[in-house]
């Protein structure tokens, strides 16, 4: 529905919300160690947060590519033979 819940709801900009939209707790703690402590008022760019948060999934999510539907290629001026590179 188009009604929020509560304050854990995903689409709520609290901790709770943060949370449950998957963001790690070490990116929360080092997104507030990298922003401070100010008595004045302040904005952050959220790409503040956003660095934080692939910083650490970075260290502890896996990465894999594929590619789900390849193209054949055919190379019609390959001078090099039968000699292949495997990259």
């Amino acid at each position: 529905s188009d009604m929020v819940k509560g304050w854990d709801d995903p689409r709520m900009p609290t901790l709770s919300g943060m949370r449950r939209r998957g963001v790690p707790p070490g990116a929360l703690r080092l997104f507030c160690e990298r922003v401070g402590i100010s008595k004045a008022d302040s904005n952050i760019d959220i790409g503040v947060l956003e660095e934080c948060i692939r910083e650490v999934l970075d260290e502890t999510s896996a990465r894999a590519f594929a590619i789900l539907k390849p193209l054949e290629v055919t190379i019609t001026n390959w001078e090099g033979g039968n000699e292949l590179e495997d990259f």
